[in-house]
């Protein structure tokens, strides 16, 4: 069983944070794709990351971004159960992850890091681009594989198996 917990959930991350880049790449049209991963490195190196030639900080942006999206993935497939028997529905507890998601990178991740603060107020389109595209991305597609992963019950769905 652990093997396909696994699986399950190597096959979400790359689907939730595969997801956040093309959002991330759509929602800032007329930005290269290099920029934004090298935007992402910056959270490590500062402004070195837009200086330094050649594909390392771009190699390291994609990196980070799915290193991040890993950790909220696995974190909210595991909790799910937990979530599921406390009476929550599954559409309501995707929508929570991509909230808490949003809450957790804006208040706790990025103040930390190296990435260049902006100066401009928060915008409610800004705020609403935010967590609209963290519940669509990571918080529903993690709850609704999470919901399938465990039968809708808290614990792993007993799959019939044919035989020949």
């Amino acid at each position: 069983m652990r093997r396909k917990l696994y699986l399950t959930l190597f096959l979400t991350f790359l689907l939730t944070a595969t997801l956040d880049a093309v959002a991330a790449i759509l929602l800032n049209h007329g930005v290269p794709a290099e920029r934004i991963a090298r935007y992402i490195a910056s959270g490590v190196y500062g402004k070195r990351a837009f200086t330094v030639p050649g594909p390392t900080m771009i190699i390291y942006g994609v990196m980070f971004h799915y290193m991040i999206a890993y950790a909220f993935t696995a974190v909210w497939f595991i909790s799910y159960p937990a979530l599921k028997r406390a009476g929550l529905n599954k559409w309501i507890i995707g929508f929570g992850y991509g909230v808490v998601t949003w809450l957790v990178m804006t208040f706790m991740v990025l103040p930390i890091s190296n990435i260049i603060k902006s100066k401009a107020p928060m915008t409610l389109y800004g705020i609403g681009t935010g967590i609209g595209t963290l519940v669509i991305c990571i918080g529903l597609p993690t709850a609704l594989i999470a919901a399938w992963y465990y039968g809708g019950a808290g614990k792993p769905a007993r799959r019939k198996v044919r035989k020949n």
